[in-house]
């Protein structure tokens, strides 16, 4: 990553469930992590309980019969969950109250943050990796042996 994380700078770490925003109260070589905001998502039911209908199927004149991809119900939830931490990251960025960002998240769920967060945020690095299973201060020995 090659990125310091410098006093009063923010870490957001981010899957399709959870995520945590994290803000530096130490400094760039003895980070001090805080968790100033933790995101989770609604419940995400079985496939069948979300939607139990067959994929749809296209016919025409000039191609075979073909079936549509059966949509994956789980994935769309956590995606929706991504968007809405994009958007309160958007809302803090807005208000002055979100310095650089350094964003955290398994690869999917990095490219929908970068989908949806606006040219206000100055994300600082980005790291494809999942971690919002760990406690700030194991995510802090992460940071440091970068």
């Amino acid at each position: 990553m090659g990125t310091r994380i410098h006093h009063d700078e923010h870490v957001l770490v981010c899957d399709g469930r959870k995520g945590f925003l994290l803000h530096n109260e130490g400094d760039a070589t003895d980070l001090n992590l805080k968790v100033e905001q933790v995101f989770k998502a609604g419940e995400n039911p079985s496939a069948a309980a979300q939607g139990a209908d067959r994929p749809g199927r296209q016919q025409g004149r000039n191609f075979p019969t073909s079936a549509f991809e059966q949509t994956d119900w789980h994935q769309r939830v956590e995606t929706e969950f991504v968007r809405e931490v994009a958007e309160a990251i958007n809302a803090l960025a807005n208000g002055k109250a979100l310095g650089p960002l350094v964003v955290i998240a398994p690869p999917q769920a990095l490219a929908e943050i970068r989908r949806h967060l606006h040219p206000a945020v100055t994300v600082k690095a980005e790291l494809s990796k999942e971690l919002t299973n760990l406690p700030a201060h194991e995510i802090e020995n992460h940071l440091a042996n970068l």
